[in-house]
């Protein structure tokens, strides 16, 4: 199956923290079926702000390691404020120093069935995809670190450090819980020497199922909330005023609606541009190309902006994987027209108006 597929980067799990011997193995029949089970479970809990099951599958999950043979100490439910957290220590010799710090989370976002073809929270698989909320984001993880843990348990695996996982309850919304965490039960982590996060980057594969590359988080882009307040002298509604405040705050957002936020880049995305465009041969490395041009000659314009629009009409129905045609028709609806590409600042560039001319001659636009 081809796509992104989104997975703890194991590799340097194993080589800081275990045995050849424990990984070099394929997983059993009975491994892969419990997997399964855990991953149709964990699905259907409603672990969204609205649903609260969070409490509930931490609850879940915690009965499997403790089941499992992990010791009671060993395992803490982390409850806080509707929802929860849960540490899982999986305790080694000592030999290779300090512990690794293993992370997911359990929330989902809302959805509501309305909106989704299939239950969102019923595990569906159709054509080796799976369907759900969460079924990536990031219950995927979820499972990948339980079903792992409980196996290397079962066959009485022993690693040369502790593995600590920490599945937070609340990473879409507050992060209260990891806070928390780190304020209140520190003591849980150990002094733990680094942390892998299932929830950030993966590898892909091609159509035959082979590696074309695997994708390494090194920084997080973060957000920032703003809150517009109008106000005026008001009245009554018999008498409305050209002045009213909703209309004031209507300007206001329709001046953020046309604001381009510029180009930024820094070590991390120029690599990553670089890279993509040595690995991909689709519009993905037109893009690349384009963006790295920006990095290196402060060529910028709406010209640019164009080149992406059209690489957008000509490619866009040969893309062949189910996740990104679903991504999107999501997207379309919502935006029409350029909806993957990304804001670029406005201004002149005749080198960019040039290439975007070559480029509409190239596709047959004329």
């Amino acid at each position: 199956m081809g796509g992104w597929i989104r997975a703890l980067a194991l590799g340097a799990l194993f080589v800081c923290g275990f045995a050849h011997a424990a990984w070099a193995q394929e997983a059993s029949q009975t491994q892969r079926a419990q997997a399964r089970e855990i991953y149709q479970r964990v699905i259907a809990f409603n672990t969204s702000v609205e649903g609260a099951q969070t409490p509930a599958m931490a609850d879940y999950l915690a009965g499997l390691f403790r089941g499992a043979g992990f010791a009671a100490e060993d395992v803490h439910v982390l409850p806080l404020n509707g929802t929860a957290g849960l540490v899982v220590r999986y305790r080694g010799n000592g030999s290779g120093g300090r512990p690794i710090l293993l992370l997911a989370h359990m929330d989902v976002v809302p959805a509501l069935r309305s909106d989704w073809e299939r239950d969102p929270f019923t595990l569906v698989e159709e054509n080796n995809f799976f369907f759900g909320r969460g079924t990536i984001d990031n219950k995927g993880g979820i499972v990948q670190l339980t079903s792992t843990f409980l196996a290397l348990r079962a066959e009485g695996f022993v690693p040369t450090r502790d593995l600590i996982i920490w599945f937070s309850g609340d990473e879409e919304t507050t992060g209260a819980t990891t806070e928390a965490l780190l304020a209140q039960h520190r003591d849980l982590l150990g002094n733990a020497e680094f942390a892998l996060n299932s929830d950030a980057g993966g590898g892909q594969l091609d159509g035959n199922n082979r590696g074309i590359a695997y994708v390494v988080q090194t920084a997080e882009k973060t957000y920032a909330s703003f809150t517009f307040t109008a106000r005026n002298p008001g009245g009554h509604s018999s008498q409305p005023r050209e002045d009213n405040a909703i209309y004031d705050l209507g300007d206001a957002l329709a001046r953020l609606r046309a604001f381009q936020f510029p180009v930024m880049w820094n070590d991390t995305t120029i690599e990553s541009f670089r890279n993509t465009a040595r690995v991909f041969p689709d519009r993905r490395r037109r893009t690349c190309d384009a963006l790295l041009s920006i990095q290196a000659t402060g060529c910028s314009a709406d010209a640019l902006a164009q080149r992406f629009a059209f690489f957008d009409d000509a490619h866009d129905l040969r893309r062949d994987n189910a996740e990104w045609r679903s991504r999107r028709e999501r997207l379309a609806a919502k935006r029409r027209g350029d909806s993957e590409l990304p804001y670029l600042p406005r201004g002149a560039g005749r080198g960019c108006a040039d290439g975007a001319a070559r480029d509409r001659r190239q596709q047959g636009y004329g």
